[in-house]
């Protein structure tokens, strides 16, 4: 497996706006490095991350 060259986090966010019911919580394992949606969504968002790095919203939890 490869790695480390960025994910972009915004097809999840995208997609999840499209959907016909509401949407409770997303729950991202990431090592948090990429591109984040602008804005930050109407639900609550956790990101449990592995490495150091940050996230600009959402509630982060460290994995290691």
């Amino acid at each position: 497996m490869g790695g480390g060259k960025g994910t972009n986090f915004n097809p999840v966010f995208d997609y999840i706006d499209t959907q016909d019911s509401a949407c409770d919580v997303v729950i991202y394992f990431t090592d948090a490095k990429g591109v984040f949606p602008k804005a930050e969504p109407n639900y609550p968002v956790m990101w449990l991350i592995k490495g150091k790095e940050q996230t600009p919203w959402g509630t982060r939890i460290q994995l290691n």
